[in-house]
């Protein structure tokens, strides 16, 4: 219902407190990218592991599943 009026999505891949790698969810976003057809932008705000080193691996997956 609300998809028509996302156009930022924070992306992350966690369950409760548990904090997982955006990778072991791609299959799960790339459903949700294409629910969120009317998304123009995708964010990284927080690392699995709270460290800036894996921004770098986390933007990879982020930009397998948009593209």
């Amino acid at each position: 219902l609300v998809s028509p009026y996302c156009k930022r999505v924070h992306v992350f891949n966690w369950d409760g407190n548990n904090k997982y790698k955006l990778s072991l969810a791609e299959n799960t976003w790339k459903k949700y990218v294409e629910i969120l057809k009317n998304t123009d932008t995708y964010l990284l705000e927080f690392m699995p592991d709270g460290k800036i080193e894996s921004l770098a691996k986390e933007a990879q997956a982020l930009k397998k599943i948009i593209l």
